[in-house]
């Protein structure tokens, strides 16, 4: 069984290299939950998240590689789930 056939279906934001593209990309597409990096190429993936609990009641899970508790307290902080 592929992700499709089990009712997962993936949407990425290719060339969206700024707040504005990535709000625009995400805002435009009916998502479950946003899996969203910390570090995203210039963009601060914590005030993103911030912006999107306040727009939006999708659930966030942001993805980083640092593995500090204070890192965590601030993704939660911002409203990561």
């Amino acid at each position: 069984m592929d992700s499709y056939e089990a009712g997962i279906v993936r949407a990425t934001c290719p060339g969206s290299h700024t707040k504005t593209a990535l709000i625009t990309s995400i805002c435009t597409t009916m998502m479950l939950l946003i899996a969203l990096s910390i570090r995203l190429g210039g963009e601060d993936g914590v005030a993103l998240t911030q912006w999107l609990r306040g727009a939006m009641a999708t659930p966030v899970i942001l993805l980083t590689a640092r593995g500090e508790a204070k890192d965590r307290i601030t993704g939660f902080e911002a409203g990561a789930d």
